[in-house]
């Protein structure tokens, strides 16, 4: 599947995520927080698309149980943190 494919087999909420994933990149960390603070406004200043954070987290939570971002090459990996969940990312093709 291509990665600019992702409007097209992810729709609102999930394609944000995705695109926001993207955009951290290989190596990066996305933690908690980020989809309460930095997601709603990111998805907000980028797309004109306003969602409260708890939207997206439900959404976030949706992708990772499913396992769903395999399929646009993001793999998550839990980090030990003892203040708050934060994954390292990793995109592969």
């Amino acid at each position: 599947m291509k990665a600019s494919a992702v409007s097209e087999d992810v729709s609102g909420v999930k394609a944000i995520i995705v695109n926001y994933l993207r955009e951290i990149g290989d190596g990066g960390t996305f933690k908690s927080h980020d989809v309460e603070l930095e997601l709603p406004r990111w998805g907000y200043l980028r797309y004109k698309r306003a969602h409260n954070p708890g939207t997206y987290s439900r959404s976030f939570r949706e992708l990772r149980e499913k396992d769903v971002l395999k399929y646009f090459g993001i793999e998550l990996t839990e980090m030990d943190s003892r203040k708050e969940k934060a994954w390292k990312v990793r995109l592969f093709t």
